[in-house]
C-alpha cells in the first residue's frame, strides 16, 4: 500500500512538472461582403484563416466557385493582419477562368505565432446570371514552422443570392391634363364635322346643277 501511494505521488509530480502541449486549433472562412446582389454588379469575398497553438510561415489555399454564376475580376494585395515582414510580392497567385483561385506563400524567416487571424486576400466577383453563387474551398492548408501542413476546419463558405432586375424605362411621369385631353378630342370631332358638311354641301350643289 505504501509502495502504491509512493508511485502515485511520483506520477502526480511528473505530470504536473511536464510542459503542457498547446492544442492546435485552426479555421478557414470565406465571407461575402453582401448576402445578395443584382445581376451585372460586383461583390467581395474575404479569405481568412485563424490559428492557435502553433506558428505558421505560409499557406497553400485553393478557392473555387460556380463560373456560370460569377466571374472573378480581381483581388486585393495579399495579407491583412499577417506578419509585418511578409512581402505580398512573394506570394504566388494562380487564377483560371474555370472557377479556380490559388494563393501559395512561404516565408521561413518570419513566423506568425498563434493565436492570430489573417485575411490572405479579398476576391472581387462580378455577378453574371440570376441564381445563387457559391464560393467554396478546395484543398487548403496552413504551413507550420517546420514545413508540415495543417488542414484548418471550414468555419464558413460564401453564398450570394443574385437577383435579376429589369432596367428602368426612360421617361417622365406626369398627371393627366383632362381639359387639354378633352379639347383635343373636341377639335377632332369639329374637324370631322366640318369636312362632312363641306362634302355634303358640294354634293347638293352638284345635284342641282345636273
Amino acid at each position: 500500500m505504501i509502495i502504491l501511494s509512493s508511485i502515485l505521488i511520483v506520477l502526480c509530480i511528473t505530470l504536473s512538472s511536464a510542459p503542457l502541449q498547446a492544442q492546435e486549433i485552426s479555421t478557414k472562412s470565406l465571407t461575402a461582403s453582401v448576402p445578395e446582389v443584382k445581376v451585372c454588379t460586383n461583390f467581395d469575398v474575404y479569405l481568412t484563416t485563424s490559428h492557435t497553438g502553433f506558428d505558421i510561415r505560409g499557406c497553400d489555399i485553393i478557392v473555387n466557385w460556380d463560373h456560370t454564376q460569377a466571374d472573378l475580376i480581381g483581388h486585393s494585395e495579399p495579407f491583412t493582419g499577417g506578419h509585418a515582414n511578409w512581402n505580398p510580392a512573394s506570394a504566388t497567385i494562380e487564377q483560371t477562368a474555370g472557377g479556380h483561385f490559388r494563393i501559395i506563400f512561404s516565408d521561413t524567416n518570419n513566423l506568425l505565432s498563434g493565436p492570430a487571424e489573417v485575411t490572405w486576400v479579398i476576391l472581387t466577383f462580378h455577378c453574371i446570371a440570376e441564381g445563387f453563387a457559391t464560393v467554396y474551398f478546395g484543398d487548403s492548408y496552413l504551413e507550420r514552422s517546420d514545413g508540415s501542413f495543417n488542414n484548418p476546419d471550414v468555419e464558413s463558405e460564401a453564398g450570394v443570392n443574385q437577383l435579376y432586375e429589369p432596367s428602368p424605362v426612360g421617361g417622365v411621369m406626369s398627371s393627366i391634363d383632362k381639359p387639354a385631353l378633352l379639347a383635343s378630342y373636341l377639335g377632332l370631332v369639329g374637324l370631322v364635322f366640318a369636312v362632312t358638311t363641306l362634302i355634303v354641301t358640294r354634293r347638293r350643289k352638284a345635284s342641282r346643277c345636273s
